[in-house]
């Protein structure tokens, strides 16, 4: 049966308070659009939203500047489209009017065409370094050790306009130093823009129901292997209803049920209008580039005043002036803690341009807006004739830009079968590349060779509740699973744009742009890592700050020793070098050890022998906060620990540690160290797991709170290629929680999990 809203209205906001109904006026058809237009691995930040309708303007009501036009219509009113669905209301549009197109001729009677942009218009023309306010400008000043969602509030707390709702992320990165590029040309947009390539993270308005737009704001770790499908909401005909103590209904003062609002997910299998695909798009050679920067010790000249300024008695005038490098003066740099300027010292003003006649500093009163970048001069001349100013300088300390890093990515394999095809993600508030390069490693392995993927999906709102639902509820950044069998599709989506109309009779079209999540929900699968004894083989998934230093920490993986062997010191699974690091390896007569690497390292054991046997998968379990002593499970199950040597001082510093499975290659050990067996379903999580998520990962049950790495997983598609195969060139591991490439050493062979 068609489904169909019970109404669709379109809003504008006369006298900034109060909503007025124009829907009687709107013709033809709505149509809108808004989120990130691209679907490349590099497309983080959302377009600006549009809006578009027609309306009647056979009276002139529409027409700005006549008299018969309605007050307060023009250029930045407020617009919303609500669509009303199962009694509740849904904002899927909010704006304000940012062009009129008025047609004298179209049937006959006057109509006028309307364009409404959302915030994001606005965010793209706001000038960061032209803001009056000394206080709001102070906001932008350079400042360090900030998060990205830090940044961003700065950002949104300085513009007189701000979104009607924020939903920020707590930033994952730490930026040394932020707003210390900032130019006259530089806007709201862009400085967003450096944000999310610096984080790798997303950033983008919804149209939600509750605030009628939102800016969200997605860390680099949001969208990782272990989230769930976005829900929608069940009709309220086939919504449960709450009962009481007694088991019976619970009924309102309108006799109507109290309903439970029961939500459900919905898979996408056959119901579209149309779905779009992509193939042949290849990325073989992934760059990333990190900005290095050095800090003045002590206040250097970061102005001077060229020629002599004019001003004349009893003017004031106000002029800018940039911060240049003191040694390369041709150069704009950025500067912080800038100095109150001392006259004589940073300014004088004589009555003849050359610097003689009569010096009148004393009557030049002058002040300095310092920016980020440039700085606004104040002066006023309060002597009886026109004054020149002869000297202004500026002092204060110099942000300087090292030379990029630059990390590059690349398949020589992809490039002589397709050329080169590039890409590169510019981290203007990165100093260091290593988690750049990171990505850069996983986007080079998912791009390296063309395939069909799916980049549109196309809907009649009007075919299925499910559908109706879908669209007032589902926006960018919601996850879809979507199903198609002629091209054998069965992946999980992000939605990355939205776009609809709604034509006269309440039909409802929409599509989504889309980008595909890889990972154990949706294209990956758990593959089991056998280093045998005649192997040196292993997967180094190299130095992950996600996992490194943290206080609290769960160690989780299966092993399977071989038969005959009888190993001693051989590594597991750990965070290792020669400096630092927790690991986990199997011993002699069954034991299992733990170690730490302190002044002495720290070394722990199972107290009891047989804790594994040869042949047989065991499950092993270590949590640990970093000034304790470990926690075992074996098999679901606490097991005794006996400590081998105990601690000595703190945890030595794991950054710039490898994350191993199966072996370790350290700048002293060169893969000696392999497990000589198989190694299945290794995860880490960022805190002390229970007993009972023990239990229940023992048991096959799902448990991702807190999980921050799990592997070795390989792509399904190609599992067949690696079943009893040795891993070597060209083929790759990953980690299904946030896409991480190991590299193979040694000759490791894949087997079925």
């Amino acid at each position: 049966m068609a489904e169909y809203p019970e109404s669709v209205k379109t809003y504008v906001m006369l006298d900034k308070v109060n909503w007025t109904d124009i829907s009687s006026d709107v013709i033809e058809k709505i149509e809108g659009g808004w989120g990130i237009s691209d679907n490349a691995p590099t497309d983080r930040l959302a377009d600006t939203g549009i809006l578009q309708f027609t309306l009647k303007n056979i009276d002139g009501k529409y027409s700005p500047n006549t008299t018969t036009c309605l007050t307060g219509w023009g250029k930045n009113a407020f617009v919303k489209v609500v669509v009303t669905y199962d009694e509740d209301e849904y904002i899927r549009f909010y704006g304000i009017v940012s062009e009129l197109d008025i047609d004298n001729s179209l049937k006959a009677y006057d109509t006028i065409k309307v364009t409404v942009t959302d915030w994001l218009d606005y965010a793209a023309k706001f000038p960061m370094t032209r803001i009056s306010s000394i206080s709001r400008r102070n906001k932008l000043a350079y400042q360090t050790n900030q998060t990205a969602d830090e940044v961003m509030q700065s950002i949104v707390d300085v513009m007189p306009i701000a979104p009607l709702a924020t939903s920020f992320d707590e930033g994952d990165n730490i930026f040394p130093a932020v707003f210390d590029t900032l130019n006259e040309k530089t806007r709201a947009y862009s400085e967003f823009e450096k944000l999310v390539q610096s984080e790798l993270g997303y950033l983008y308005l919804t149209k939600d129901r509750t605030f009628g737009e939102t800016l969200v704001f997605e860390n680099s770790s949001h969208r990782n292997g272990t989230n769930t499908l976005s829900i929608i909401p069940v009709n309220a005909h086939l919504s449960g209803k709450l009962l009481s103590e007694l088991s019976e209904n619970l009924i309102q003062e309108d006799g109507s049920y109290l309903l439970l609002n029961e939500t459900e997910s919905h898979v996408f299998n056959e119901d579209f209008e149309n779905i779009e695909f992509d193939y042949g798009t290849v990325l073989n050679q992934v760059g990333v580039k990190a900005y290095p920067k050095r800090i003045d010790v002590s206040p250097q000249i970061l102005f001077n005043l060229d020629k002599p300024y004019e001003i004349g008695s009893g003017e004031t005038k106000t002029f800018r002036g940039s911060y240049t490098d003191p040694v390369a003066s041709d150069t704009k740099i950025s500067g912080m803690n800038m100095q109150t300027l001392v006259a004589t010292t940073d300014y004088l003003m004589n009555t003849y341009s050359s610097g003689s006649g009569t010096n009148i500093t004393g009557s030049l009163v002058i002040t300095a807006d310092y920016g980020t970048s440039d700085v606004l001069f104040t002066a006023t001349n309060n002597y009886s004739t026109t004054g020149f100013i002869t000297k202004l300088q500026c002092r204060g300390y110099g942000i300087y830009a090292y030379n990029p890093t630059e990390y590059v990515a690349e398949d020589e394999v992809s490039i002589t079968n397709y050329g080169y095809e590039t890409t590169s993600v510019d981290q203007k508030y990165q100093v260091e590349i290593t988690k750049g390069k990171l990505f850069a490693d996983s986007k080079l392995d998912e791009y390296k060779n063309p395939k069909v993927r799916v980049t549109k999906l196309s809907f009649l709102a009007n075919n299925s509740m499910q559908l109706m639902n879908a669209f007032l509820s589902l926006d960018v950044g919601s996850l879809i699973h979507v199903q198609e069998s002629e091209n054998e599709i069965d992946e999980y989506y992000y939605i990355q744009k939205v776009d609809f109309s709604i034509t006269e009779g309440g039909i409802v079209k929409f599509s989504w742009a889309v980008i595909p999540l890889l990972a154990l929900l949706s294209g990956l699968s758990l593959l089991s890592l056998d280093v045998p004894s005649t192997s040196t083989g292993g997967i180094d998934y190299g130095y992950l700050p996600h996992i490194s230093n943290l206080v609290d920490r769960t160690y989780s993986m299966w092993i399977k020793i071989d038969s005959g062997t009888s190993p001693n010191f051989q590594m597991a699974m750990g965070t290792f070098s020669d400096e630092a690091g927790i690991f986990i390896y199997p011993s002699d007569f069954g034991y299992i050890f733990f170690g730490r690497k302190d002044s002495s390292t720290a070394i722990w054991r199972t107290s009891d022998t047989n804790q594994w046997t040869t042949g047989v998968w065991c499950h092993v379990v270590m949590t640990m906060n970093i000034s304790s002593n470990p926690v075992v499970y074996i098999n679901g199950s606490p097991v005794g620990v006996t400590t081998i040597i105990a601690p000595s001082g703190v945890a030595d510093d794991e950054t710039g540690t490898s994350f191993f499975l199966g072996n370790v290659v350290t700048r002293t050990i060169n893969g000696e160290r392999p497990l000589y067996g198989e190694i299945k379903d290794a995860r880490v999580y960022n805190r002390i797991l229970t007993a009972d998520e023990i239990s229940d990962i023992y048991n096959n049950e799902t448990v991702t709170d807190g999980l921050v790495f799990q592997g070795p997983v390989v792509r399904t598609s190609e599992l067949d290629d690696y079943i009893d195969q040795t891993i070597g060139m060209g083929m790759t591991v990953r980690d299904n929680v946030f896409g991480v490439v190991g590299d193979i050493f040694g000759d490791p062979i894949g087997r079925t999990p």
